[in-house]
């Protein structure tokens, strides 16, 4: 699942963003 990965890339994008 591309979607799956996806997900998980924009995730961590947002953590690193956040710096949760």
């Amino acid at each position: 699942m591309e979607v799956a990965v996806v997900m998980d890339s924009v995730i961590f994008s947002f953590s690193s963003h956040f710096e949760i």
